[in-house]
């Protein structure tokens, strides 16, 4: 595999000169990526590390927990990290966060069977650069994962590359995260705001080198999408920028910066492979010599007596100070086009106006001769060319923006799937259709490919089921008829046995079925009471309070409490107390299931849990558990052996809501 390394230096030309020139050097280098491969399946590492490394591009480390894995990042330095999700101790989304927390910007690639949106979003949230779910043909599989994680590295070398260029220009720039952190000072900027990079580098205090008390700056309110806030702060001196996506610039007074400086800045988004907005970027212009030369030529407008050539040198001045600004209106669109999402521009008829670098490498084109001029609906597919007809006129009807996906056809004839994103600005002293555009092939093909996958293999599950069920009842009566026959006694004990046997086979079976519709209907809000009194144990006495609550859950919660319930019965041999309580803490709700049985021995504590394990059918905590992991609640056994059995289940901050305070109550029933 090559790849290539850039190097990249700004040359200022001359003292007072705004040229400048960006020299940039190719050099090709081939390596092998080292890579730390997470999971708590030894088995899947195992093959997984097979696949990676047979192309001879990747070498790869295995770590079979989170915690191993953060140690072994303390010792040794990655390409590139893939996890697993759904780990016990610390999960996937935890030990990104651990890797992010200890400021290392290495590339995290989420690789899991569970494909929840949350989960997604989560990830993406928290600094995930790709997610990547498990499941479908090895080969195509473990092909897309090598290729997210080369590119990845890409987009991140892409990134370093882009704090050297911005570090090395003679604007004054600087970059903050989604957190509102500086990420990068440049030298121009330590020069005129007298502030070191070292001295402001991962704070929040970027307004202290242009005002007198704590406020957002531009670049703030563009990472937190503020577009109200900066009418609010920058009200009558704002507007938004015509050459470059979601960016926004403004005019304004700095008494603080030399004496008094007039600076005019502009802030744009900073976005993640996915689109998601991860920072700005705010670059500060000095334009307090250009302020002057238009009050000076305001002021001699009226004098007769002004010459010709000082009029000259005056207008001359104006035109370098405004090349300056254009100068720095390029710089923009070239850090724009790093982006991964292409960008069109065109008129009301639909004909291209402007095309980003990244569409053309989107669309498979190599120059922008192939795009310019031409019909934006040519690389439609002959279907959705109507509707997008009906956007064009909805945004020049004044109707604001508007939110597509269709299929696009690249000049070689290869279908892509788009999704788009369009709304109406000016361009060039006329109206014109802003297309945001990104490639969302791959999310459809997997989307489509999933339905049809869970389709087949619900049909599937549901036949099979359906005849080993018949079999069983046919197997079951011959049991029965056998043992009505009055054989031999040891006989009718083998008989019993098989009777047993068929008996656990057959919940076994329903089982299945129980957990092939876990995660089919979406979560919904569930009131704790209401659940409790659904399926209250018989037998014992019950008491509940502070349980009127509403738990996001999946609409299968029932079925959690009634296997706490059953299995305290079942195997608490002298349980006379089931009782149920809630609690607020600081990381969520805590609901306590506690009973006065013998409790569980401490090496059972974790086993429980398991799938098979067990005195009875061995599913219902482990379906217990995997229910409650839909929504991200959790379950834990924390009892004393030989003082009674106690589940803590923990529910998100944002997993449950407070009922009527008025029917929170305790109750205690006997039945």
């Amino acid at each position: 595999m090559v790849w290539a390394r850039w190097t990249a230096a700004v040359v200022t030309c001359g003292n007072d000169s705004p040229r400048q020139k960006n020299i940039l050097t190719c050099v090709d280098v081939t390596f092998m990526l080292t890579i730390l491969y997470v999971d708590d399946e030894p088995a899947l590492l195992g093959v997984s590390r097979l696949f990676l490394e047979r192309t001879g591009d990747f070498a790869v480390d295995t770590s079979e927990s989170a915690q191993d894995a953060l140690a072994r990042l303390a010792e040794k330095r990655y390409d590139a990290i893939i996890s697993d999700y759904q780990m016990p101790g610390m999960d996937g989304i935890s030990l990104l966060k651990a890797v992010r927390d200890s400021g290392r910007d290495i590339p995290f690639i989420l690789f899991t069977g569970k494909g929840r949106e949350e989960v997604v979003i989560e990830a993406i949230n928290n600094g995930a650069d790709f997610y990547l779910q498990k499941g479908g043909d090895p080969t195509a599989q473990f092909a897309e994962l090598s290729h997210k994680v080369k590119l990845s590295v890409q987009v991140h070398s892409g990134r370093q590359q882009l704090k050297e260029i911005i570090r090395g220009t003679p604007i004054p720039t600087f970059v903050i995260d989604r957190n509102h952190h500086v990420i990068s000072w440049n030298r121009a900027l330590e020069i005129s705001s007298g502030i070191a990079a070292p001295a402001i580098i991962g704070t929040s205090d970027h307004w202290k080198a242009f005002y007198d008390q704590q406020r957002p700056c531009l670049a703030d309110l563009i990472v937190d999408q503020n577009i109200d806030g900066i009418t609010r702060w920058y009200g009558g001196k704002h507007a938004k920028s015509a050459d470059i996506a979601d960016a926004y610039e403004a005019t304004d007074y700095f008494p603080r910066l030399k004496g008094g400086t007039y600076l005019f800045f502009t802030a744009a988004p900073i976005h993640d492979a996915g689109g998601n907005v991860i920072g700005a970027i705010e670059t500060l212009q000095d334009i307090t010599r250009l302020r002057q030369v238009e009050s000076d030529l305001q002021s001699t407008s009226g004098q007769l007596a002004v010459t010709e050539e000082k009029l000259r040198g005056r207008s001359e001045e104006l035109a370098q100070n405004r090349q300056m600004v254009k100068e720095s209106e390029e710089m923009y669109r070239l850090l724009a086009d790093f982006a991964f999402d292409g960008v069109l521009i065109q008129d009301f008829s639909g004909t291209i106006l402007y095309a980003s670098p990244s569409f053309l490498r989107m669309m498979d084109l190599a120059d922008p001769a192939q795009v310019i001029g031409k019909n934006s609906l040519d690389f439609a597919s002959p279907e959705f060319r109507t509707t997008l007809i009906r956007d064009l006129r909805h945004i020049f009807s004044g109707k604001g923006s508007y939110t597509r996906k269709y299929r696009a056809r690249t000049p070689e004839g290869n279908d892509i799937w788009i999704e788009s994103i369009g709304t109406k600005i000016p361009y060039h002293g006329q109206p014109a259709n802003f297309m945001a555009l990104r490639d969302i092939t791959g999310r459809i093909h997997a989307e489509e490919a999933l339905k049809e996958a869970n389709k087949k293999l619900n049909l599937l599950n549901s036949i099979t089921r359906h005849d080993v069920a018949n079999q069983l009842t046919v197997l079951q009566g011959y049991i029965q008829l056998a043992m009505m026959k009055g054989a031999d006694p040891v006989i009718n004990d083998f008989l019993k046995k098989i009777d047993a046997v068929s008996q656990a086979i057959a919940r076994q079976i329903e089982f299945t079925r129980t957990y092939q519709e876990l995660g089919e209907h979406a979560p919904d809000w569930h009131h704790l009471s209401e659940v409790l009194d659904s399926v209250k144990p018989k037998g014992v006495v019950f008491t509940s309070s502070g349980t009127d609550i509403e738990i996001f859950a999946d609409p299968m919660l029932q079925k959690v409490f009634f296997n706490l319930f059953d299995n305290a019965i079942r195997h608490g041999e002298r349980v006379t107390r089931i009782g149920v309580s809630c609690a607020e803490a600081d990381d969520g709700l805590v609901i306590v299931v506690e009973d006065d049985g013998i409790g569980v021995p401490l090496d059972e504590k974790q086993k429980i849990f398991d799938k098979g394990y067990g005195k009875n059918s061995g599913f219902g905590l482990f379906l217990a558990r995997e229910i409650l992991s839909i929504t991200g609640i959790t379950i834990f056994e924390t009892g004393k052996h030989g003082s009674g059995a106690r589940f803590e289940i923990t529910v998100p901050k944002a997993g449950f809501r407070m009922g009527d305070t008025s029917r929170n109550h305790e109750t205690t029933d006997r039945k």
